[in-house]
């Protein structure tokens, strides 16, 4: 059986966070984020969703500024009985586009999947041409 653990949550100008900012989940135990009210912790919670699956729901004031670009990127590790792997989901709310990159264990990047979303529920997505 396989296992899924969000290794780092990243944002660009989105909720209070003004520029760029990377958040680390330990590896291994439970990582806890305590903070004041209208810190950006749920924020912080709607980005998964947000990034993996283009969610529409989210805050009113999920975009910090309309002029400023706003992106926000998942990465995870996927364990099984054969190997580790990492990848990351990036999700740029200014041009529409998401990508899905696996990161090999020296650091570099492989693209797997490249799109621009459509303004469409769900994030629904139609391939780069």
């Amino acid at each position: 059986m396989a296992r899924v653990a969000i290794t780092a949550i990243e944002l660009v100008n989105l909720g209070p966070f003004r520029g760029p900012h990377r958040f680390e989940v330990l590896a291994e135990g439970l990582s806890v984020l305590v903070r004041p009210n209208e810190s950006g912790k749920s924020t912080l919670l709607e980005a998964v969703p947000a990034v993996l699956w283009g969610e529409t729901k989210l805050a009113r004031h999920w975009q910090a500024g309309d002029k400023e670009p706003a992106a926000a990127a998942v990465e995870f590790r996927r364990d099984d009985a054969r190997a580790a792997e990492h990848f990351r989901v990036e999700r740029d709310y200014g041009t529409h586009q998401v990508a899905a990159w696996q990161i090999k264990p020296d650091g570099t990047r492989r693209r797997s999947f490249a799109a621009r979303t459509t303004r469409r529920p769900h994030g629904r997505s139609a391939p780069l041409a």
